[in-house]
């Protein structure tokens, strides 16, 4: 049912702002210029907050800045989640710069502007872990290779992570041999899931027996180099069922019928139930005269 004028003026202008906050809120009334830009300059911070985030009005230019530069951070938060307006160089500079790494981190997260170079170096180097962290996942821009090295060396394991997955630059043999090695088992594993580059046997080798499972498993779950017969055991004897899960659905092999029963024998149910999905799997692709794989008896 549509509200008369003078309950809509009522609500927007009561008192309480608890009540102002509802009626900004409410999208089952058309508010005009003046109930806008009232509500944009209200004293309550969550109000104004909530004006900024309604989609069914369309702000000037003049209410956009004036509104970029609130001290609130309720505002200033409120103006990261509009879609509809480009802010200047001179605001967006001000933004990524702010004082609270918050509006600094919720900035640096919209992907509806390019950053220029300046801005990317600005960011990366932030003194706030989250924001510099924000920035080393966004993926529109190349990093130079000094920033890459930069992100390598973050004190933060979790920052090290998101520039190992980004996909837009070539780690040196250094770069890889020292992030496999990282105390961090994150950081390792982030190098053993890395597409891009060719481990060495070593590497292999020593990733497969590394101490943490989370490591092991990436190593198991690698397609890209033939594991030997040693190896195989090794994973098909692991202390994680993840781990020996992993290796039992690889398809790059298939096992001999030993091997199967000494499987469906093992002491923990959900492996048991890994090689019997095996076996099915296995009748099923017969059924369809599928090409045999290499057989490794172990």
């Amino acid at each position: 049912m549509p509200y008369t004028e003078q309950e809509v003026e009522a609500g927007l202008t009561s008192k309480s702002w608890k009540v102002r906050l509802q009626w900004a809120k409410r999208t089952d009334f058309q508010p005009n210029y003046a109930q806008i830009e009232r509500g944009l300059t209200d004293k309550s911070p969550e109000v104004r907050a909530a004006w900024i985030e309604r989609t069914d009005i369309v702000l000037t230019p003049r209410q956009v800045d004036r509104g970029l530069k609130d001290k609130s951070w309720e505002v200033k938060n409120a103006w990261t989640r509009r879609m509809d307006f480009t802010p200047t160089p001179e605001q967006l500079k001000k933004l990524l710069e702010d004082k609270d790494w918050a509006i600094r981190q919720a900035w640096a997260r919209k992907t509806d502007y390019t950053p220029t170079p300046e801005q990317v170096e600005i960011g990366i180097n932030d003194r706030s872990g989250s924001v510099r962290r924000t920035w080393a996942e966004r993926m529109d821009f190349t990093p130079t290779p000094e920033q890459v090295e930069r992100g390598l060396k973050d004190e933060f394991s979790s920052i090290r992570c998101a520039w190992i997955r980004r996909t837009n630059w070539t780690p040196t043999p250094e770069q890889i041999e020292k992030g496999l090695l990282d105390e961090m088992w994150e950081v390792r594993e982030a190098w053993a899931r890395r597409p891009g580059y060719t481990p060495s046997p070593i590497q292999i080798a020593r990733g497969m027996s590394d101490s943490k499972a989370m490591v092991r498993l990436a190593w198991a779950e690698r397609m890209d180099f033939t594991p030997t017969p040693e190896q195989i055991g090794l994973g098909l004897h692991d202390i994680s069922n993840e781990v020996v899960i992993a290796w039992i659905r690889r398809s790059d092999m298939t096992w001999s019928e030993e091997t199967i029963q000494e499987g469906l024998q093992h002491k923990e149910k959900e492996v048991r139930e890994a090689w019997a999905q095996l076996i099915q799997n296995r009748h099923s692709h017969e059924s369809q005269d599928a090409e045999p794989m290499e057989i490794y008896s172990l």
